[in-house]
Parts: C-alpha cells; sequence; structure tokens
C-alpha cells in the first residue's frame, strides 16, 4: 500500500460504496412467501434502501457524485424463472462526498409493489447499486503511483432479497462465528413474523462453519414462544442435533420430527452440551444482534455485545400443529397439581418436554401407568413448571405447580 508514497502522504484517491445497501423488508434478507402476501405490502416492499459512500481522497475538495440504481427480479414457478427489469434512480440525482467521511444516501425509488408475482414459489430481488465517483477525473495523473489498481471495481454493488419459505437476516456468506462454550447455557435467536397468521415450522437452516474445534459435537435445538416483553417464554420443540460443520457458506437442513405452529414471534436456538464453542456463522455486514437473547445462569439476557446476524434460517412448510403459545391450558388433565417430586398425564402422552419459566430444560423419567403417563422430578425448589406434549395427534400444554 505505501509503494511510491512519502512520509506524509496519507491519501488514497478512491471514492467508494462503503457498504452494502439496506434491506427493503425492514431487518431481513429473506421472508417467506406467503408472509409477505399476508403483510401490509405497501409498507413493506416500499421501505426505501440506504446506500453508504466513502471518499477517500484527502487531498482533493468535496467531490460531487451521481448515483443510480435498478432492479432485477427473478421468479421461479413450476421449475420455469421469468425475469424483470426496473431502472429506478437516475444519474442527475446529485450530492457532494465530503472527503474522508462516509455519506449515507437514502435511494428515493425502490422495487414496485405490483411487480412482485406472490404466486410464484420464490422470488429473488436483486437491486444494483452503482455510482459516478469522479474517480476518472483525476485517475489519468496517478495511475503510475497506484497501478495496477482499479477505482473503479468498488463503486457498484449488489444485495439480494428472497422471497421463498425461510426468514433470514444475514446476507448469505459469514465473515466471522459467534456460539456458547458453557454445558447447559441457552442461546435464542428471535424472529418476528412479517404476518398475523399462524404458521408452521418445519425445519431449520444453519451454518456450521470449519472454525475452531471440529471434534464430534451435538447441540439441543431448541425453539421457544415469545413472552409479551419480546423475551423467550415456554418452550415448544427440542431435538438433538449433529453439528454438521461445512465450508463456502454451506447450509445444512435439520428437519424436525413434528410440525410446530407459531406466532407473532418465535426464538430458534440451542443448548450447548459441551465446553468447546460450536461456533454459528456470523454476518457481518447485517446486524440483528439486538434479536440474540442468552441464558447462562438462569436468566435470559439481551445481547449488547454482538454486532452481525446468526446464520440462522427458520423454515415454513406444510403440517398440522396446534400454536402452543395461544393453546388453551389444560392444567386439570394432569395431577396431582402442585406436586412434589411426581405427577401424572392423563392418557398416553408422547414428546414431553418439561422447562421452568425461563426455559431451562428439567431433567425427568416417563412410565406408561395403564391410562396414564407418570413424570417423576428430581428434588427440585418450589416453582412453575411448564409441561408440553402430544396425544392423539394434538399438541397440548400445561403448568404445574412444584411444592416442596
Amino acid at each position: 500500500l505505501n509503494s511510491k508514497r512519502s512520509a506524509t502522504d496519507n491519501s488514497f484517491p478512491d471514492r467508494t460504496i462503503a457498504r452494502p445497501s439496506t434491506s427493503i423488508f425492514e431487518k431481513y434478507r429473506a421472508i417467506p412467501i406467503k408472509h409477505y402476501s399476508f403483510s401490509d405490502t405497501a409498507t413493506t416492499i416500499t421501505i426505501p434502501p440506504k446506500g453508504s459512500f466513502g471518499n477517500l481522497y484527502l487531498n482533493k475538495d468535496d467531490q460531487p457524485v451521481n448515483y443510480y440504481t435498478w432492479a432485477n427480479i427473478y421468479s421461479k414457478k413450476a421449475g420455469t424463472t421469468s425475469e424483470k427489469y426496473f431502472f429506478l434512480d437516475s444519474l442527475d440525482l446529485g450530492f457532494n462526498l465530503p472527503k474522508g467521511e462516509i455519506t449515507e444516501k437514502p435511494i428515493t425509488k425502490t422495487i414496485p409493489v405490483d411487480s412482485i408475482d406472490l404466486d410464484a414459489d420464490s422470488v429473488v430481488l436483486k437491486l444494483i447499486m452503482s455510482f459516478k465517483s469522479g474517480d476518472e477525473d483525476y485517475v489519468a495523473g496517478v495511475t503510475e503511483k497506484f497501478a495496477p489498481t482499479n477505482f473503479f471495481l468498488n463503486d457498484t454493488t449488489t444485495a439480494e432479497f428472497i422471497l421463498h419459505k425461510h426468514y433470514a437476516y444475514d446476507d448469505g456468506t459469514a465473515e466471522y462465528g459467534a456460539g456458547l462454550n458453557r454445558p447447559g447455557s441457552l442461546l435464542a435467536y428471535g424472529f418476528p413474523m412479517f404476518t398475523k397468521e399462524p404458521d408452521t415450522l418445519v425445519a431449520v437452516d444453519i451454518f456450521f462453519p470449519e472454525f475452531g474445534d471440529n471434534s464430534s459435537q451435538t447441540v439441543i435445538l431448541k425453539i421457544w414462544s415469545s413472552s409479551s416483553d419480546g423475551f423467550p417464554l415456554s418452550e415448544l420443540y427440542r431435538q438433538t442435533i449433529p453439528v454438521q460443520r461445512t465450508a463456502y457458506n454451506t447450509f445444512t437442513r435439520y428437519n424436525f420430527t413434528e410440525p410446530i405452529g407459531v406466532r407473532n414471534k418465535f426464538f430458534i436456538g440451542w443448548e450447548q452440551t459441551a465446553t468447546v464453542m460450536v461456533p454459528v456463522g456470523l454476518d457481518k455486514n447485517t446486524d440483528s444482534g439486538a434479536d440474540i437473547y442468552s441464558n447462562i445462569s438462569g436468566t435470559w439476557e439481551q445481547n449488547i455485545t454482538v454486532q452481525g446476524s446468526l446464520m440462522i434460517h427458520p423454515v415454513f412448510g406444510k403440517g398440522v400443529a396446534s400454536v402452543i403459545n395461544g393453546a388453551k391450558d389444560i392444567t386439570q388433565n394432569i395431577y396431582p397439581n402442585p406436586a412434589q417430586t411426581e405427577f401424572y398425564i392423563s392418557g398416553v402422552a408422547e414428546n414431553i418436554s418439561v422447562c421452568n419459566v425461563l426455559g431451562t430444560s428439567i431433567l425427568f423419567d416417563t412410565e406408561q401407568e395403564g391410562n396414564r403417563t407418570k413424570i417423576t422430578l428430581g428434588e427440585l425448589a418450589n416453582q412453575l413448571l411448564l409441561v408440553r406434549w402430544r396425544a392423539n395427534g394434538k399438541f397440548y400444554s400445561a403448568r404445574v405447580i412444584i411444592r416442596n
């Protein structure tokens, strides 16, 4: 970088796009297409993205620049892909780019709402942003000094937004990794839904990078409902999964053993089972850090340190599932209640889970006794437990008071 530069030459003659454009789906880069079709499209697809432009040339006055944007829309239906093209902003929208600073500029136009085929299987919205940086005014005079640098290569950027079956905060590429390293600790990642209608989760896509410890590991995948203040609440599902490490931002799909009904906002995360760190890909070009929660010592805490987006994608699909956070409480089907170290569930119960109000799993043993299912706990302090189970193809939840 310092070739042919003097000690007092602290300027690099380049103007550049500094960051990818912001999202047109609030913080998401991908949302389920049917959730978009159920939402208020006038306020979602028309969110104007913002571009960030930097001026690294300190030896020249503020540079007037012009930018322009266009979009390609790729729709796939029944195996056939169609394409649309839209020119958005024009070249005559000039502004000054102060030297040594990054300027954020909102795009005045965005992708037309009526251009989205909501009957398609998937839609990819590709937003291209470019700007006339003024580099051509002086490159001829510094070509020898900075050869073979091409100052035009970073004057265009592309951002993709997806309508398909999943939610994603990240842009599909990881710059780092983030995770837990204490057995029993919990991490939950919040996903507010774009629709008020309930829907069914059937899988989750996770990118576990080849990063750090590569020994064989498992984690306990979990899904939680949300409390009124936005924190993880009731555990809806758990499944032990192997950590499948991959390269090149390749996701692994983990299919659920049963469909899980969710509404409004839900959390996906895991419980750590080993002392080694098991990182998930972390995208540093987007930031959904405020949607990450951890539970290390019995209390959920909102993340304030990690900036970026975890590469975890909840996947929706077809299935029959009750929405637990809206289900009728059937406490009368559990007895005795209050209980001490054991209680019974009426009938034959399957896929049973027990947790406290913080979402921490409670260990228990089960035994079928005729037309009831016996749950045996260890010695516990006085507290309220949340029990979830399946019977006759339906899902149930209830509360049990422990008094010892």
